[in-house]
């Protein structure tokens, strides 16, 4: 008489992120008889052959870019700097062997059984386990069993040779690297270890079936980070015929050494190529082989053989729960093992959490390419089709972040930072976020928590923002153009780049405004002795960029003209307008040149005569008529901040001083006037 199957409470098949999550929800906190049936090694895909080894590996080619962008700052590591390879994966693996006894101490000390060996169900809620020692096969049962399994990477099916190809799993064993390897898909996986493969010197070609890759995601993620991909060394393939048969013309030493190994492809279209390794990332399907699931009556959908789940994770079988990427749902780690916790809740927690399951909306992720990708919530696409086009707003920006200030003006080229906000409705909801760029992958995190609280365009613009990508860079509203206004301008803006047209706009702004600051001098004056109400006395509070010219040239002359207005102002009602003109001169400058140490000997000029009364702005302003025609002159609000900060003016009489912040809307300005070097800014 065969023995009666071992009772558990809950049976969780998989020891992978998920599993684990769930297993030691039901375990640890509630005390429940679990056990956990893992075929490999603890820790499931994540850990072993996923997301850990693959960011060490991605750490490892970021220190090799990293080297060679040392050069730019003015290091020297001589050429070629070597690298062990190998001593790296060593290093890696050993670990990946902490985590997995980290898994599966952590199991113990809960009370979990770990059964190592593989399981078929023989029932809805029966299972035969087979033990990896090979020792005899037995049975145990739940009334709650979670498929945990995770996915495999599949291989292409139909074409000749296709073995002599490797999958993910087979590129971690790699501890020499190819001269030449070619990668087929293009999805995060192919992309992201195509990326690595070219940042330490292999030869990378990647075969894509269409234009881009990462289809899956939003179209400016698409087109940037595939036109960089080129512009960094990867071949890509677009448009490829495919692979018709793959003919091994010279083996490799074993898994870990392709050195020697020698591929023919031969396409679909007739051309051939010689490569040392090929790997195949084309989709993975969900990990049921063997699992026996045809004798439960749980559904399966798709080619792939996704299991389906409702919203808390059930099967169609009662009792029977799958989570991770075996359903396909947002296959990520950290949404695993979010799922499983939460269905441990569920199951055996407390009634106020017996409601508990996972949302699979607007979940971040990041793709670790070369730079990083980090992505949250819908794409446009997919917005337009929630929505409807009528009823979004997308707002985007471009630019080369500062660490690539003193890179050559065409390398700093190939280092896009891109970043895409979707809104929807009147309050412009955040439903979507994309940014391309070094640094995202770790912001991705705070913005997703913010996009998942429902923010709004105005709480983004409400936060004021740190000084972590560009150095004095400006946050334009962009919504506040007319339509098409913002795309107009930096259309114009990129043809000019680099021309000397826009040097002469600016030379022909910074007379104008000067002319305007003299004029505007002479009028207040005429305006005091006739004891009129005083108009505003500003210049534009125009943000310019560095461009070059010689400052110190600029600032001498600029210093002897003011010299030149106050000397002959002192002493009489001129005096003010005087010192409102060389404000205005100051103001016109940009802001670099504002801040540059002879400029500010000029500001503690005018600080000294207002000081020792060589100027009577003070005492005519308190002889005007109240405090609102005082406000009306003077200075304005960012010079004045400025002297503040640097307590220039600590002893002038806040009664005195006439505040004026002139904003003026960017589509009155000419587009020279905005030109920023090294951004373009569009509005759909």
């Amino acid at each position: 008489m065969a023995p009666s199957p071992k009772q558990y409470d809950f049976i969780v098949i998989g020891g992978g992120s998920g599993g684990s999550g769930s297993a030691r929800r039901a375990s640890g906190w509630y005390g429940k008889k679990t056990a956990i049936i893992e075929a490999g090694a603890s820790g499931g895909t994540c850990v072993n052959v996923g997301c850990v080894p693959k960011k060490m590996t991605w750490n490892f080619a970021s220190i090799n870019e990293t080297i060679e962008a040392g050069r730019h700052y003015g290091y020297d590591f001589g050429k070629d700097v070597p690298f062990d390879f190998t001593t790296f994966v060593e290093k890696r693996h050993a670990r990946i062997n902490v985590l997995n006894g980290a898994y599966e101490s952590n199991w113990a000390k809960e009370g979990i059984d770990l059964i190592h060996g593989t399981a078929t169900f023989i029932s809805p809620h029966e299972m035969e386990i087979k033990p990896k020692d090979g020792g005899e096969a037995y049975r145990i049962t739940a009334p709650h069993i979670c498929i945990a399994t995770g996915s495999y990477p599949g291989k292409a099916p139909g074409i000749k040779g296709s073995e002599y190809g490797i999958d993910s799993d087979g590129y971690f064993l790699i501890k020499h690297l190819p001269k030449k390897m070619v990668f087929v898909g293009a999805g995060y996986i192919s992309v992201e270890l195509a990326g690595v493969m070219n940042a330490i010197g292999v030869e990378t070609h990647l075969f894509i079936r269409h234009n881009t890759f990462l289809r899956k995601f939003d179209p400016m993620i698409q087109e940037t980070l595939t036109n960089h991909y080129e512009e960094i060394g990867v071949h890509v393939h677009r448009n490829h015929p495919g692979i018709k048969e793959v003919v091994q013309l010279k083996a490799a030493k074993d898994a870990t050494d392709p050195r020697e190994k020698e591929l023919k492809l031969i396409m679909n279209d007739g051309s051939e190529m010689i490569t040392n390794e090929l790997l195949w990332a084309i989709g993975r399907p969900a990990e049921t082989r063997g699992l026996g699931i045809e004798n439960t009556g749980v559904k399966t959908n798709g080619p792939e053989g996704h299991i389906v789940v409702d919203k808390y994770q059930n099967t169609s079988v009662e009792g029977i729960y799958a989570l991770g990427d075996v359903t396909g749902q947002a296959e990520l780690t950290p949404v695993a093992i979010a799922a499983g916790r939460k269905l441990g809740n569920r199951l055996f927690g407390p009634e106020e959490v017996r409601d508990d399951h996972l949302e699979y909306d607007r979940i971040p992720t990041v793709i670790f390419s070369h730079p990083p990708v980090g992505t949250t919530g819908l794409s446009e696409p997919d917005a337009e089709e929630k929505y409807g086009k009528e009823n979004i707003k997308v707002y985007t920006t471009k630019f080369s972040a500062m660490f690539y200030d003193v890179f050559p003006k065409e390398e700093k080229a190939k280092m896009p930072t891109q970043f895409k906000m979707i809104c929807q409705g009147p309050k412009e909801e955040v439903v979507g976020l994309h940014i391309i760029g070094d640094g995202c992958d770790e912001m991705m995190q705070g913005f997703g928590l913010a996009v998942k609280m429902g923010a709004t365009k105005k709480d983004f613009d409400s936060c004021v923002a740190d000084m972590s990508y560009q150095e004095d860079s400006t946050i334009v509203k962009i919504y506040q153009l007319p339509q098409g206004l913002a795309k107009d301008l930096a259309k114009q803006l990129h043809e000019r780049q680099g021309s000397s047209f826009f040097y002469i706009v600016y030379a022909l702004a910074m007379l104008a405004l000067t002319i305007a600051a003299i004029v505007m001098a002479f009028v207040v004056a005429n305006l005091w002795k006739e004891k009129e109400e005083l108009p505003a006395c500003s210049a534009m509070n125009i943000i310019m960029r560095t461009v070059a010219f010689d400052k110190d040239e600029i600032l001498q002359a600029l210093k002897a003209k003011i010299e030149e207005e106050l000397a002959t102002r002192e002493g009489s009602v001129g005096g003010a307008a005087g010192s409102c003109m060389a404000v205005s001169m100051l103001m016109a400058l940009p802001g670099p040149l504002l801040r540059h140490r002879s400029s500010m000997l000029l500001m503690r000029t005018l600080n000294i005569r207002l000081q020792h009364g060589h100027c009577p702005a003070t005492r005519a302003l308190e002889q005007a008529r109240g405090l609102n025609s005082a406000r009306k002159m003077l200075v304005t609000s960012r010079w004045w901040a400025l002297l503040r900060r640097r307590e220039l003016c600590s002893h002038v009489d806040d009664r005195v001083v006439a505040i004026i912040d002139t904003q003026y809307r960017l589509s009155t300005l000419p587009p020279a006037l905005l030109r920023r070097n090294d951004s373009k800014i569009e509005s759909r």
